[in-house]
């Protein structure tokens, strides 16, 4: 658009209708450059003339017209720009009044003040741009009177509220320098509620810079944020921790609540442990016990941790500590507080976790008068660990101690046995155990009597013989009670009136009865030693494993190895499995085992078929059972009798060879025996080797249908070779064959003869072979196994003489060798009827056919 009618118009003073034409131009072309100028120019004419008729109100509408004109135009125009302040000059003279104080507050902070001090009080007064402006003077004035003595604390609060209402823009550098000057207001020990300003001021108007420390070449300074939470946390005023966290927490750069929290936390853990230094530690507890009602509900960190931490160290009076415990709340243990620290030195430390239990339980035992509601806390404190990690077996026995004492004893039951897992011989933990068992007194003395077995020093199982002589006299084992007090009497000079009332009840009960007074009850504990064991491993399998085997190791100590015959084998010292010398292989055992699969693990037992599986016998009983009842008899036959090396070479009935050494120089095998046996496996590295035991005669008819290597067929001799004295015989194209020797039979069978024939066949190092078991004669055939001819074409190939016979063909296919061919004089081609039998596969795999009969055709 032309705007040269709109300046025509201006300068004849028809503003009226200037201004018409420019608000239409501009509407039409708001970009405009040109358009916008015109606009402007016919705007300023109008505040002109408004401000020389002093008409404010009209004056304010048009200088809110000039809203239209873009800000670029009013910045790069300079003529435009010029007026433009020189308009706002003119229409808000206070402006000028702001600007020359401006410039003059780094020099004179305190006149500069009081040339502003009333738009500074009334913001709404000057326009929201000068609100910057007015908060840069007032710092400076606030800074200026925070250095004056005396302080003038009113002034300075009075400072602090006018800024919060002046409308600068926030987060800013101004808005960051007021907090940095309210923290040092505060820190002069004045009645100025920091925590609350700060709530006004407005957490989430912290610039980033504000947020991290700054760096300055090798010197590190904390962040604005750090010296805001150490006033909040440490200045002494009360303070709301989850409202001042939700509102620091707004900035998106922090971590979160947990970083919020330990910016107010740190401070606090270092005030405490200034007043530990100093000995001021009553001062320590309150402080301590204030800080844990205040920040508990509000979650873990890592300062929330070093602050327990250093209770533990600081505070010595155990009431106290656990006061503050409490009120610390154990639900904020963090996951890295169960787990041990590493100083400074590298030396590992017991995590916080584990000094926390050590001294939190020994204050529980240590009371005389421990109330339920204590224990039952410490229970559930106890109930949280185990929830967060895998206690050690001296947690879980001060657990299940805690259990106790709150009569709940059958999950004191299940922790004893899982401490039981890790010291099986700890007399203690048998005892306590047996405290459990409140309603079955023939198991409580079972207990008891494993307890006393685990310890030999008399001086530590005072108490227990006594309990347990007790126990025995309510089961009516008179004699049993009176050898339990002889022995208690023998390792005790000292003995109270307990001791001698009970000595009397028993030993009167012991006249009546003409009971024998065994010396000590060892024997006793022994035959109980089961029913614990058994007890306290309830949770695992129970198997009855027979006694295969006794040796003595390198180190001369008696050894053994116990099996089901099938998977679970276990070897290790005798003393340990409750085996003699005395105790005959093939008795049986009541076992109780635990699986482990860690190659590492140092077992006793292991498995045969699954390699890093090992067993470790938990609880162990001798069966009252007939020799070898509890494991199965396997089938087998006897192939070979080594006799230089007392070795039976015998076939298993899982078609495998297996070597049985023999006592005594003649065996009472021989070949060809039919046998039944006990059998069972050990890895010996990483091979699985079958081992027999207990191998006697059996019956042809029991062995072979339970060896699943056994087989029948009906077979035909194909060869007799008498200079090795054998017959061979086949069973088919498809069968194969084998040889059976003249000594091994009774039988004289001829060429073609068929049989009926038993066999294994198992594998050995040199591939599959066969043991023929039983030969019978049979009149049934098998067609397959015969040809009959019937005017075959023979075709005779002669040697180099050509004369004497080498080989023959029947009908170009079965062979005729030389020597059947002088045989039966046959010595050229010619017709003939011939009878074959088949003899097995030749050297390249082809049909063999031996002649039976062969006869020329006339």
């Amino acid at each position: 658009m032309d705007v040269s009618t709109i300046y025509e118009l201006r300068r004849e003073r028809r503003l009226k209708e200037a201004f018409q034409l420019a608000q239409q131009a501009i509407s039409e072309e708001p970009g405009d450059e040109r358009v916008a100028a015109a606009y402007f120019w016919v705007v300023y004419d109008y505040c002109k003339h408004f401000i020389e008729s002093n008409d404010r109100e009209k004056l304010d509408r048009a200088l809110a017209m000039l809203e239209r004109v873009p800000a670029e135009i009013l910045r790069s125009n300079e003529y435009v720009a010029n007026a433009y302040r020189s308009l706002q000059r003119a229409s808000h003279p206070e402006l000028s009044v702001i600007q020359a104080a401006q410039g003059r507050s780094k020099d004179d902070p305190c006149g500069a003040y009081e040339s502003v001090k009333e738009f500074i009080e009334s913001p709404d007064s000057v326009g929201q741009d000068w609100h910057e402006k007015l908060g840069w003077i007032l710092y400076r004035y606030m800074k200026w009177l925070l250095e004056q003595e005396p302080l003038d604390e009113y002034m300075l609060r009075s400072l602090l509220r006018d800024y919060i209402q002046l409308r600068n823009s926030r987060p800013s550098l101004l808005h960051s320098r007021i907090l940095w000057q309210a923290t040092q207001l505060a820190k002069k020990k004045v009645s100025f509620d920091f925590p609350t300003f700060f709530l006004h001021w407005g957490g989430d108007n912290f610039r980033d810079e504000d947020l991290h420390p700054h760096v300055d070449g090798e010197h590190k300074y904390p962040s604005l944020l750090s010296h805001v939470c150490r006033q909040v946390a440490t200045g002494g005023k009360p303070y709301d921790v989850g409202r001042i966290c939700l509102e620091i927490s707004k900035n998106r750069s922090l971590g979160g609540k947990g970083e919020v929290l330990d910016h107010l936390r740190e401070p606090l853990f270092w005030h405490c442990y200034q007043l530990g230094k100093e000995g001021k530690f009553a001062e320590l507890e309150r402080e301590l016990r204030e800080y844990c009602a205040a920040h508990a509900a509000h979650g873990p960190s890592r300062w929330h941790s070093e602050i327990l931490s250093l209770a533990l160290r600081l505070v010595k009076v155990d009431d106290s500590f656990v006061a503050i415990f409490r009120l610390w709340d154990f639900h904020n243990l963090r996951r890295e507080d169960f787990e041990p620290s590493k100083g400074k030195d590298g030396v590992e430390y017991p995590s916080l976790v584990d000094r926390l239990r050590k001294r939190f339980f020994e204050y529980v035992k240590r009371l005389q008068n421990r109330s339920l509601d204590i224990i039952s806390w410490a229970s559930e404190v106890y109930a949280f660990f185990e929830s967060h990690t895998q206690l050690d077996a001296w947690a879980i026995r001060e657990y299940a101690m805690l259990l106790t004492w709150q009569n709940r004893y059958s999950e004191a039951i299940d922790r004893y046995r899982d401490c039981l897992l890790e010291y099986p011989d700890r007399y203690f933990i048998w005892h306590e155990l047996a405290g459990c068992v409140q309603d079955d007194g023939q198991l409580r003395m079972a207990l008891l009597c494993k307890a006393v077995l685990c310890e030999r020093d008399e001086s530590f199982i005072r108490r227990l013989r006594m309990e347990l002589a007790e126990q025995l006299y309510e089961q009516g084992l008179w004699a049993e009670a009176m050898a339990e007090l002889d022995t208690y009497e023998r390792a005790n000079e000292k003995r109270d009136a307990a001791f001698a009332a009970l000595r009397a009840k028993v030993r009167a009960k012991c006249e009546s009865g003409r009971v024998d007074v065994p010396r000590d009850n060892r024997r006793f504990y022994l035959e109980q030693r089961y029913a614990a064991e058994s007890f306290a491993f309830a949770r695992f399998p129970e198997k009855e494993l027979t006694l295969v085997s006794l040796w003595r190791g390198k180190d001369d100590k008696l050894r053994c190895c116990l099996s089901d015959g099938s998977d679970v084998t276990l070897e290790g010292k005798a003393k340990r499995m409750g085996v003699s010398e005395r105790t005959p292989l093939g008795s049986a055992f009541a076992v109780r085992y635990m699986e482990r699969r860690d190659e590492k693990q140092a077992a006793v037992g292991l498995s045969a078929t699954s390699k890093g599986v090992r067993y470790v016998p938990l609880a162990i009983g001798k069966l009252d059972a007939p020799p070898w009842s509890k494991m199965p008899s396997q089938p087998g036959y006897v192939t070979h009798v080594n006799r230089a090396k007392s070795v039976y070479h015998v076939v298993t009935w899982l078609g495998t060879e297996v070597f049985s050494k023999y006592a005594g120089d003649k065996p009472q095998l021989s070949k060809g025996d039919f046998v039944a046996f006990r059998a069972y496996f050990r890895r010996v590295k990483d091979e699985v080797k079958l081992q027999i035991v207990s191998m006697q005669r059996a019956e042809r008819e029991w062995v072979l249908p339970r060896c699943k290597c056994a087989h029948h067929g009906i077979a035909v001799v194909d060869h007799i070779n008498q200079e090795k004295k054998l017959f061979h015989f086949a069973f088919g194209p498809e069968g194969g064959g084998g040889v059976i020797r003249f000594d091994e039979t009774d039988l004289r069978l001829v060429l073609g003869q068929s049989i009926e024939v038993d066999y294994l066949l198992y594998k050995t190092p040199r591939g599959e072979r066969m043991a023929v078991c039983c030969v019978q004669e049979t009149d049934e055939l098998v067609s397959s196994m015969r040809k009959s001819i019937t005017e075959g074409n023979l075709v005779v190939q002669c040697g180099d003489d050509g004369y004497t016979p080498r080989h023959g063909f029947i009908n170009h296919f079965y062979y005729i060798s030389g020597r059947e061919l002088v045989e039966h004089g046959i010595m050229h081609d010619c017709l003939v009827d011939a009878e074959l039998i088949y003899g097995g596969k030749n050297k390249k795999g082809k049909d063999r056919w031996n002649v039976l009969s062969l006869r020329i055709c006339e």
